[in-house]
């Protein structure tokens, strides 16, 4: 009688700590490690967080020269007025 567990990886039924493969009707000798739902979406979430990070930095370089260029100003309008 054949399977109605479709083929793939499978946590192990012998309960170790890795994921074996089904065929549809035995498990395979070969093993890999665990690979859950949550690492996978924390990786793609680091992926997504680089870009944003990168943005953020680039939006803090524009703050910082326009700061300075504004602080830069008002030097010389109060070195005008006072001269």
């Amino acid at each position: 009688m054949e399977s109605t567990v479709p083929a793939g990886w499978y946590r192990d039924p012998d309960g170790n700590e890795c994921e074996r493969y089904w065929d549809g009707n035995n498990w395979s000798l070969k093993t890999r490690p665990l690979v859950s739902s949550v690492t996978q979406s924390t990786q793609q979430g680091n992926e997504i967080s680089t870009g944003w990070w990168i943005a953020i930095a680039i939006c803090g370089v524009f703050a910082i020269v326009i700061l300075l260029l504004m602080s830069a100003g008002s030097e010389m309008y109060y070195s005008l007025q006072f001269s």
